[in-house]
């Protein structure tokens, strides 16, 4: 996380000589720029500081792992930063002997590697990474940390008291993330298609107009100039002229292959 509010900033310096250990809680609207406490969400994570990391712009930028859950009893200050009394919430465990529950789990891997395929940015690894994911609550969490979702979406997993529950919901967002990146490809791929299409027949007419000027002109061009000079020789009035030289010039952008 980036730490940029000074009473973040005051609360990352005191606890990392210390216990190293805070409450992480997101914002209901992330544009707010000074966020009370009725801006934040209820339930938040027991998060402890791995590394803090010095940028040049005199912010820092802070590695962080969540431990547990918590939710917000009462707050009980905001100076220096804010304070409240906090009770903890048991972590989800997976249910023991349950089928649906292993399909699910097995379908949330391998659509989370599909999507990793798929997508660009993402390093090759973490395809490996996720298949040696033996622990479920630790693949939930991990995928749903990293997965493409809203932060309110990623906030309704972490409200979910069972692994089930949050396993169906995780399943459901890649699911959605997953038909996109089909959908892109697919759109990416049309237009690429179409785009080669109309390159191959751009070159091609390039080289035929080529050949033809080498051999003493286009006939498709000495064409287009007979029917201009029949049409100066025409006595019709100016308008049905300009009318006949405007469907001259829409003669010439057309492909000499087309059937117009």
């Amino acid at each position: 996380i980036n730490i940029g509010r000074q009473k973040s900033f005051k609360l990352i310096r005191e606890i990392q000589r210390t216990t190293r250990i805070f409450g992480a809680l997101s914002q209901i609207d992330a544009e707010v720029e000074d966020p009370q406490f009725s801006d934040m969400h209820k339930i938040g994570t027991v998060a402890e500081i791995l590394k803090v990391i010095e940028m040049p712009d005199n912010t820092i930028s802070v590695i962080i792992q969540g431990k547990s859950r918590f939710e917000l009893q009462e707050y009980t200050g905001s100076e220096p930063y804010f304070m409240a009394r906090v009770r903890y919430l048991k972590e989800p465990v997976e249910p023991k002997n349950d089928p649906d529950m292993d399909a699910i789990l097995s379908s949330i891997k391998d659509i989370a590697i599909k999507i990793v395929r798929m997508s660009q940015n993402a390093p090759g690894e973490l395809s490996f990474a996720l298949k040696n994911i033996d622990n479920a609550t630790f693949l939930v969490n991990y995928i749903a940390t990293n997965c493409n979702c809203t932060n309110d979406e990623k906030q309704t997993l972490l409200e979910a008291n069972e692994l089930k529950q949050r396993a169906i919901g995780l399943l459901r967002y890649l699911n959605e993330q997953k038909q996109f990146l089909d959908l892109k490809n697919e759109i990416q791929g049309k237009v690429k298609k179409d785009m080669d299409k109309q390159q191959r027949e751009y070159f091609l007419n390039q080289q035929i107009k080529t050949i033809q000027e080498e051999l003493g002109g286009s006939p498709y061009e000495k064409e287009i100039d007979e029917l201009r000079e029949k049409g100066k020789k025409k006595k019709w009035s100016k308008e049905i002229a300009e009318v006949y030289e405007a469907e001259i010039k829409k003669l010439e952008q057309l492909n000499p292959m087309s059937a117009e």
